[in-house]
């Protein structure tokens, strides 16, 4: 199903590789073949190196892989694409080493031997080989310690090993240079994470006006505390906000000394609560943004979330 809707997407324009890793595959793409118009799908054969990765993804490619042709394979695949017409396809090699490959002396012997294979089958009548494709297997850096390097190999020398193989090998054999594609999805995608997790509950400190109940008499400190929050304003703003906290610290401590009730305290934190959330609104971009986000940490709700 697959292969033939690369065939439909072929005629409709679209440039597609079929990228084989069985004759089994071959087989089906040459039977479709001939039910179909032109123009066909370009073909690309995966191939089985000698040359093998590092780590515990290393069984995905090597000569024991169960992934690609083999160089008997190979030869077969080219007869069979000459025999029927569709050499003309055949486009792209492919390798893949296997993923976090962490030292470049791997991927350095397995570009000698892909550039070599390349140059083989193109003489061998695959005029329209022009492609190499890597696959994966750039490594990401996952330690956080710079002493700690879990790569031996930078971007740049990745890249410079790639370049400098593939074209050195074509001008000794006096061939085309290669395209070169790679399929580094681990590089791309690992430093983007989505976490979907259900809240079971939110803990908010939403402290509204209407849930204050001021006394007749208040103490000092707390018709202070209504007196900035009815006064503030963006040219007073910090101000403000550094008093309220002050006052707040000192309603706390009358408190454990028996001076204020706990009406008092609630008064308190509602109105400092209040003027933080007036201040941020004040202030916006004016202020130091690490002093507003600590600031935030004071009034921020708070998620209880299921990561089991």
């Amino acid at each position: 199903e697959l292969i033939n809707i690369g065939f439909i997407a072929a005629e409709m324009g679209h440039n597609i590789t079929l990228t084989i890793e069985g004759l089994n595959e071959l087989e089906a793409i040459i039977d479709i073949a001939k039910e179909r118009f032109k123009p066909k799908p370009n073909i690309g054969l995966r191939v089985r190196l000698h040359s093998a990765g590092v780590g515990i993804w290393a069984k995905s490619g090597g000569i024991n892989s169960k992934f690609g042709l083999t160089s008997t394979e190979l030869i077969e695949a080219v007869n069979l694409l000459k025999e029927n017409k569709l050499l003309e396809q055949f486009t792209m090699i492919h390798f893949h080493l296997g993923s976090q490959i962490t030292e470049i002396h791997p991927l350095k012997k397995a570009l000698n031997e892909a550039g070599n294979i390349y140059t083989e089958l193109r003489k061998m009548g695959a005029k329209n080989l022009k492609a190499i494709n890597l696959g994966g297997g750039l490594a990401v850096e996952y330690s956080q310690f710079k002493n700690e390097k879990s790569r031996n190999y930078t971007l740049r020398e990745y890249a410079n090993d790639v370049v400098f193989i593939l074209k050195n090998i074509a001008e000794q054999k006096k061939d085309l240079e290669p395209d070169i594609f790679i399929e580094s999805g681990r590089f791309v995608a690992a430093n983007h994470a989505v976490l979907i997790a259900p809240v079971l509950e939110l803990f908010s400190q939403e402290y509204a006006e209407n849930k204050l109940i001021l006394k007749k008499q208040n103490p000092k400190l707390i018709d202070e505390l209504y007196d900035l929050y009815k006064s503030i304003k963006p040219s007073n703003a910090l101000e403000y906000l550094h008093d309220s906290i002050d006052h707040l610290e000192s309603i706390l401590t009358l408190f454990d000394l028996g001076y204020v009730d706990l009406q008092d305290r609630s008064n308190a934190e509602i109105l400092t609560h209040l003027i933080t959330k007036k201040a941020i609104l004040l202030l916006g971009d004016k202020q130091n943004p690490a002093d507003l986000l600590a600031i935030q940490d004071e009034v921020q709700e708070r998620y209880l979330v299921n990561f089991s």
